[in-house]
């Protein structure tokens, strides 16, 4: 009998360096006198943006004849869906009296999944009007009127709200480069319909 060993050497957490500090000089205030310094940045993929995760920025005020002052806030990940979607058809192109299908793929990238309470819901105007509609979301088949209307003289399309759901995204950190990776949740809409 074989017996295989496999050993795992747990690695330090990386270290991540913050990059070149922002730096504002030439300040004059008057004594009794003030200054108010906004900056707007964008988070790098070094930033975790899992549910409870915080980014924490300091500052720190230096100068002639002053004792430095430190100061430090955090902001917390945005608990959220944040939705996009995407929206394909095929065939291309497509015959008369041929069948149609509208592919909607729903992504979240946030940290909160879109549930019932959310309320999402979609809408579309085809063009061809389809008949005969075939619905389903993720695999599993929908109903006229329970799960979304649909008029066959205009073409409007609507979900009910609530029936939409996409889970949240998963967050990985990377444990060589410290970079987090985000893996969208995703739910995918389907509609067939004849021309």
């Amino acid at each position: 009998m074989e017996i295989l060993w496999q050993i795992q050497i747990l690695q330090p957490k990386p270290t991540v360096a913050a990059g070149a500090q922002l730096t504002v000089s030439g300040l004059n205030i008057p004594a009794g006198g003030n200054a108010l310094l906004v900056y707007e940045t964008k988070p790098t993929e070094y930033a975790p943006m899992a549910e409870e995760s915080e980014i924490t920025n300091t500052a720190t005020i230096s100068g002639g004849g002053i004792t430095p002052v430190n100061v430090k806030e955090s902001i917390q990940a945005l608990s959220e869906p944040v939705l996009t979607i995407t929206k394909s058809v095929s065939p291309v192109p497509v015959t008369e009296n041929g069948t149609l299908t509208y592919t909607f793929l729903v992504q979240n990238n946030g940290n909160t999944a879109a549930a019932a309470g959310t309320a999402a819901v979609i809408t579309d105007d085809f063009d061809p009007i389809l008949k005969n509609l075939t619905v389903s979301f993720n695999g599993t088949a929908w109903t006229e009127g329970v799960d979304y209307t649909y008029d066959e003289t205009t073409g409007s399309f609507v979900t009910i709200a609530g029936n939409v759901t996409v889970p949240a995204a998963e967050y990985a950190q990377n444990p060589v480069t410290g970079i987090w990776i985000t893996n969208p949740g995703i739910s995918t809409l389907i509609v067939t319909g004849t021309v």
